[in-house]
């Protein structure tokens, strides 16, 4: 479905009129897909739990990130699985992931017979997971038939770059607002569905989403951060489900970012 929001920087730049602030907000928004490098940290808050994402992404398209540990990653890691997860990423499907034998791909992973530890988001799972959402004030989107507003947290393993996200947002928004160096808007379904799953979450499908954000700063002609806040209902397994998550995202070493591939990386993901 990602495929379907896929646009160039050049096909963007063709539709931006002479220097509204809205132009320059989508420019800047751009530009960071041509950078050779940068880190990023993001904060996610969801129904369930908080945790944080960090990357790095550098050119030669070689991505490491740390993020959630999520209970498919756990399950063929066994005792071996941690509260969260270091991987290399080459492209956007491609990946190894750091364990006590190095670093495995998916396939080498071996499912284990015993239990992983419990994994839990910065703070762990909440007291009650039926608490009201913090960061929104309730769905946005109109409910056509049930949905189940069981506590779920939304936490995926994939790899959803800033520059990506970035390029949803100004290819997607349906409101844009700016003011000085921030702007603010509102996201078509569509758009809001891309950032809401991530491209290769077997048995989790969006059916409607809604979202908006805020606090884009530009610096610089370029983005160093942004805020989403996105609802929707998704089909998990046969279930309908209600799922709202906030996130806070700070760019940042933008041309001075680098990491090293370790050579038995690259020779599993360039093989």
């Amino acid at each position: 479905m990602k495929a379907l929001l896929v646009v160039g920087a050049g096909a963007i730049a063709a539709t931006a009129y002479a220097g509204s602030p809205a132009d320059h907000a989508i420019i800047a928004a751009m530009k960071l897909a041509d950078q050779p490098n940068y880190s990023w940290t993001t904060s996610v808050t969801d129904d369930v739990r908080s945790y944080d994402i960090e990357g790095k992404t550098t050119r030669g398209d070689w991505t490491w990130l740390r993020l959630l540990m999520v209970k498919s990653i756990a399950e063929r890691m066994g005792r071996d699985a941690g509260t969260d997860t270091e991987a290399i990423f080459r492209g956007s499907e491609a990946f190894v992931i750091q364990t006590s034998e190095g670093w495995k791909t998916l396939q080498e992973l071996r499912q284990r017979a015993s239990p992983p530890r419990p994994t839990g988001g910065r703070g762990g799972t909440s007291g009650n997971p039926h608490a009201p959402f913090t960061p929104g004030a309730g769905i946005m989107i109109p409910l056509s038939g049930p949905a189940s507003r069981r506590g779920y947290s939304n936490a995926q393993f994939a790899l959803s770059r800033p520059h990506e996200e970035l390029a949803v947002i100004v290819s997607s928004h349906t409101e844009l607002k700016v003011e000085g160096d921030r702007a603010t808007g509102t996201l078509s379904d569509l758009g809001a569905q891309l950032l809401l799953v991530h491209a290769g979450q077997d048995g989790i499908e969006p059916v409607a989403a809604a979202g908006e954000f805020d606090e884009l700063i530009i610096r610089g002609g370029i983005v160093t951060r942004y805020r989403l806040r996105l609802e929707g209902i998704l089909l998990v397994g046969r279930k309908r489900i209600i799922v709202r998550q906030a996130s806070d995202t700070v760019i940042k070493q933008v041309g001075s970012t680098s990491f090293e591939v370790p050579e038995e990386v690259r020779q599993k993901l360039e093989g």
